[in-house]
């Protein structure tokens, strides 16, 4: 679970639960950059016990639950360094799998949704790439991939003033997709249905 002032895990069911970043832990440098904003377990927690965490203006982090560390992500190619932006959300890859001393391009796939753009990994978070930026509405709120993302490579993205966006080349390009909406600025979610693409 994340909170204003760090991260806590639970192995009772949430009944009981310990601080495993922030005040008290391994820390962040500043009490903002403490503060998650977004968290999400690998597809293949069992096998690589690793969590990505979004933060408040310290950008995205890596936990090995193995050794209880955190390791912070690396620096962006031609564009803005994550590690000054707020993150808004996180999205894993379905296929995403950690693998020590480096695995592939669809293992190490992940997205970050922020203040300036959204973001796109194929390392496990040791490089970026700028995926999507609208100069007017650098904002993205959200950002969902398909359960079957590794064959048709389908990602939404909610980015504040514009709407719902698509990809269907693993966030290369970006189109609008609004139709019906009545004020498609003002939309802040997307999520997809686990069976996306057949129903």
């Amino acid at each position: 679970a994340t909170a204003w002032d760090g991260v806590y895990r639970s192995e009772t069911g949430g009944f009981s639960g310990e601080q495993v970043l922030g005040s008290g832990s391994e820390s962040l440098n500043t009490q903002d950059s403490r503060t998650g904003t977004s968290i999400e377990t690998s597809p293949n927690y069992s096998l690589d016990k690793s969590v990505i965490l979004g933060t408040w203006g310290a950008g995205v982090w890596r936990l090995d639950a193995n050794t209880d560390k955190w390791y912070q992500s690396g620096a962006c190619t031609n564009c803005t360094q994550l590690d000054s932006l707020y993150v808004t959300d996180v999205a894993l890859a379905p296929t995403f799998r950690f693998v020590a001393g480096g695995g592939t391009p669809a293992q190490g796939t992940l997205f970050a949704s922020t203040s300036d753009g959204l973001f796109k990994s194929v390392n496990y978070g040791n490089s970026w790439t700028l995926s999507l930026r609208d100069p007017d509405y650098p904002n993205v709120l959200k950002v969902t991939l398909s359960n079957s993302f590794a064959s048709d490579e389908t990602a939404y993205a909610v980015a504040d003033g514009v709407g719902v966006l698509r990809s269907t080349d693993s966030g290369e390009t970006w189109s609008p997709v609004n139709t019906g909406f009545v004020a498609a600025g003002r939309i802040t979610h997307i999520a997809l249905s686990p069976t996306f693409g057949t129903d």
